[in-house]
């Protein structure tokens, strides 16, 4: 009798090791921007397997649709709706909708701000106002109707340089927005006077406040800032001094008071000849990743300590994006169990795989990928 409950046993563990597990195949949505006047399509939406990262293109969108150089993308908070901003003579915002249950995207509109070199683009928690970041210098609020731009209602202008670096920081130069876990304090980086600028928000109208700022010390270049889903700890990556910087954000006021800083190079000796780009955390908040373009063109990741305020990051690992000898990761994100690498002179994407432990390892390459320079997912 025994042996043959054991035979039984045995059986029903085989049967269970041939079986084919299902898996979740149900593919996921990555949408890629990218400058047109390389003469690929301004936005490129990508069917992800979650099962091998693998893309497929799914849609295609020409200037027309996108306006030129539809160089960031960023969603409503419900998700109905996308935009992208366009770093032109004009400033656009382009609006698609998108479908609840296919993801596709429609056309509705291109925007012109009137406001040249539109860099960055945030909305409001409620979608009644866009934020965007000037390149050239500026910020404009855009109210919206049913999720479509509207008019402008406020804008900043800002002057001055603080020629740390000349060829850069002649001018001010807005890299990017972005508005606190509340809504009630929108943050911008100026690359040009390497400065975070602070406005109160008015949530009612759009309106700015005058601002107050934080130094981020001369020839930083800050660029791009990210925020945790606390709200109560920022980070910024400097783009031409490659810095990491955390900051402690005072919710009430809406102040930062800086933590730690690390170089985000390998070899100090590439200073000057690389330039920070984009930064993300981590699902759990506990490693920040930060892309390097130029001589090294890699992603660099750091694991947070917040028990240690001045010595908060601790280096996991350098990959690089190279596949020939450019690379260049203008952005990246995290998307499921992966991370999507634009490569921007390379005009490819890099799929990794991420580790539970938040470690990467390539998965595969897709070419002939025209400039991407920003990638979001819903």
């Amino acid at each position: 009798m025994w042996l043959v409950e054991m035979r039984v046993v045995y059986f029903f563990i085989n049967f269970l090791s041939a079986m084919k597990i299902p898996q979740d195949t149900s593919l996921m949505n990555v949408y890629v921007g990218a400058y047109t006047n390389t003469g690929g399509p301004g936005l490129t939406h990508f069917n992800m397997d979650p099962v091998n990262g693998s893309l497929q293109v799914k849609a295609q969108y020409w200037v027309k649709e996108t306006g030129e150089n539809p160089t960031y993308l960023t969603t409503s908070n419900n998700k109905r709706y996308l935009y992208a901003c366009g770093e032109n003579n004009i400033g656009t915002i382009s609006t698609f909708e998108i479908d609840s249950a296919t993801k596709s995207l429609k056309p509705l509109n291109v925007f012109n701000i009137g406001i040249s070199q539109a860099v960055y683009i945030q909305s409001t928690l409620d979608g009644q106002f866009l934020a965007i970041a000037h390149y050239s210098g500026h910020i404009s609020i855009v109210a919206t109707r049913n999720g479509i731009p509207e008019r402008v209602v406020d804008r900043a202008d800002f002057q001055g340089g603080s020629y740390g670096i000349p060829s850069r920081q002649e001018g001010p130069h807005v890299h990017s927005v972005l508005f606190s876990k509340d809504n009630q304090y929108l943050y911008a980086a100026d690359l040009g006077n390497d400065k975070i600028y602070i406005f109160k928000f008015n949530l009612t109208n759009g309106k700015l406040s005058s601002p107050f700022s934080v130094d981020t010390g001369r020839g930083s270049g800050p660029r791009h800032l990210t925020i945790n889903r606390e709200g109560n700890r920022m980070y910024l990556v400097n783009e031409l001094s490659n810095t990491l910087v955390s900051y402690d954000v005072n919710q009430q006021t809406g102040s930062l008071s800086q933590r730690s800083s690390i170089s985000t190079l390998n070899d100090m000796a590439n200073l000057g000849r690389q330039t920070a780009a984009a930064i993300r955390l981590s699902p759990n908040q506990d490693i920040v990743y930060i892309s390097n373009r130029g001589i090294e063109s890699d992603i660099v990741s750091y694991k947070i300590n917040p028990q240690n305020p001045q010595n908060e990051f601790q280096l996991m690992e350098r990959v690089t994006t190279k596949v020939d000898n450019s690379g260049f990761p203008r952005d990246f994100n995290l998307i499921g169990d992966y991370i999507i690498v634009g490569n921007q002179n390379e005009h490819n994407l890099i799929t990794f795989r991420m580790a539970k432990d938040g470690f990467i390892t390539r998965q595969s390459v897709l070419g002939n990928i025209k400039s991407p320079v920003s990638i979001i997912s819903v």
